[in-house]
């Protein structure tokens, strides 16, 4: 499954002393540079929505990081955006690729086991059901047990033994009653569960869309950041492509922080 680079790349530099955390978790950034995409997965399941951001990141020495050492880039400040002047390697959607294809079967997973427990939870209403049958037919025989042998008593008044007669035509029609209505039933129950079977078995051949929501170009710094006005003069051609978060101010932020004021969404140039 491939994925496209052309998503208008920016570079920035990090700053791992700025970093709020143990320094030991940044360790391996250090004397590093490299590349970090950020996407959305998303799946419609049976059991409804799902989706998860993907954060893949590899370094220049050929390094993949893990996704929770690629997510701690987002939260190491980051200096002023500009424009990448160097192409994504393939390496970079290879990993993304991979994460895609663990979200894939990690969805697939919680897919069969949910079905799992809704072919269970079934399972216990069709016995709970059958057992509800077989006590109600029981009882059933019972009660006609017992007019048969009220009926044979000799004391028994005509216009009883009537009466007795009547019941029993209509208890004796029950049983088969009772069993077409119980093999509806269960096959109305047994059909929902391959229903179910049916809509999952489909979905895990569904490929859901993965969006890529920016691509980042990173060089660490171990330098303290200097926190300035990085807006660009007024009356001066900066000489690289100009966007509206050039007059944001956004040198110190995180990547995170970044791109909820969304620098990386701008057009791309001509």
């Amino acid at each position: 499954m491939g994925f496209s680079l052309e998503s208008s790349p920016v570079e920035v530099d990090i700053h791992l002393a700025g970093y709020d955390g143990p320094s030991w978790e940044v360790a391996p950034f250090r004397h590093r540079s490299g590349w970090l995409m950020v996407a959305e997965a998303r799946l419609m399941t049976p059991f409804g929505f799902v989706s998860e951001t993907l954060v893949a990141a590899v370094s220049d020495h050929g390094e993949a990081y893990s996704p929770e050492m690629a997510a701690r880039l987002l939260n190491i400040p980051a200096g002023f955006p500009r424009d990448a002047e160097v192409k994504p390697p393939e390496s970079l959607a290879d990993r993304l690729d991979a994460l895609y294809w663990d979200f894939l079967g990690t969805t697939d997973l919680e897919s069969l086991g949910h079905f799992e427990e809704a072919e269970a939870a079934n399972d216990g209403k069709i016995a709970s059901f059958e057992a509800d049958c077989a006590a109600f037919e029981a009882k059933l025989w019972t009660v006609i047990r017992q007019l048969r042998a009220e009926r044979r008593k000799s004391a028994v008044m005509p216009e009883r033994r009537a009466e007795i007669d009547a019941r029993l035509k209509r208890l004796l029609e029950m049983p088969d009653e009772l069993a077409q209505g119980m093999r509806e039933k269960l096959r109305e129950m047994r059909a929902a569960t391959g229903g179910l079977e049916t809509a999952v078995m489909d979905s895990l051949t569904d490929h859901g869309e993965l969006e890529v929501l920016y691509v980042v170009r990173w060089r660490a710094r171990s330098a303290v950041l200097q926190r300035v006005d990085c807006r660009l003069p007024v009356n001066r051609d900066p000489g690289f492509t100009r966007h509206p978060w050039h007059d944001g101010g956004l040198a110190g932020r995180t990547l995170e922080r970044l791109a909820q004021m969304r620098p990386f969404q701008h057009e791309r140039d001509e």
